[in-house]
């Protein structure tokens, strides 16, 4: 038989809050990330290099042209860039 908890009451933090109470900030992928990403659908790699870019050069009008579905109305599609800046 194993040792009985002094405090048998006490909850323990499971694995995934305790993964939750280590989040550091992030500066965004590195170049070996962002060279190493690819995709084997040639036309999805293309959409997402242009988007990259986009969001790399901080064209985030540029960026919802392209991301947003073409049937979102020009309101929410205003709404989203607004959120963005």
């Amino acid at each position: 038989m194993g040792k009985k908890s002094k405090n048998p009451g006490k909850a323990t933090k499971s694995s995934q809050e305790q993964e939750l109470a280590t989040a550091y900030p992030s500066d965004g992928p590195s170049e070996e990330e962002l060279n190493s990403l690819q995709t084997s659908s040639a036309s999805l790699q293309a959409k997402l290099d242009n988007l990259t870019s986009l969001a790399q050069a901080n064209d985030r009008a540029g960026f919802v042209q392209q991301f947003v579905p073409l049937d979102l109305s020009s309101e929410d599609t205003a709404g989203y860039l607004e959120d963005l800046t």
